[in-house]
């Protein structure tokens, strides 16, 4: 007895909710990886300070400022707002419907006002963690 398989996409293959949720982990991994990036480029242009005190009072987090621009992604759109970023993942069914809004702000960094339903995200990324229910 043959039993039925996940209902397919409309073209055969995976179906779209897990599409879905593979495009959403993507694009947030993608934008951490290009902060990370663009805070690593940052540290290599400018010289290291001389010491004059010890290592552990010179922890001062580096503020690197710049836009960051995508390619060949699609899926979400990066806004830029005084204090931070807006990642807005879209639905892949509607392209114009907002499925989820991310705040990235510097760590430590007051949250800017009018951005209630954004899920706060410092930065830089400590440590990113890729999670599946599958």
């Amino acid at each position: 007895m043959l039993y039925p398989s996940l209902p397919t996409g409309p073209a055969g293959g995976v179906p779209p909710f897990i599409r879905f949720r593979r495009g959403c982990a993507f694009a947030v991994l993608l934008l951490s990886s290009l902060t990370s990036l663009g805070q690593v480029a940052a540290l290599r242009a400018t010289a290291p300070p001389k010491p004059t005190a010890p290592r552990a009072a010179q922890s001062k987090p580096i503020a690197v400022h710049g836009r960051t621009t995508v390619d060949f992604a699609k899926g979400f759109t990066i806004s830029y707002v005084p204090g931070g970023k807006v990642l807005t993942i879209l639905s892949p069914f509607e392209q114009k419907t907002t499925a989820t809004r991310y705040l990235l702000v510097p760590r430590g960094a007051a949250r800017p006002a009018g951005y209630a339903d954004a899920i706060v995200i410092e930065t830089p990324i400590r440590t990113p963690v890729g999670l599946s229910s599958m």
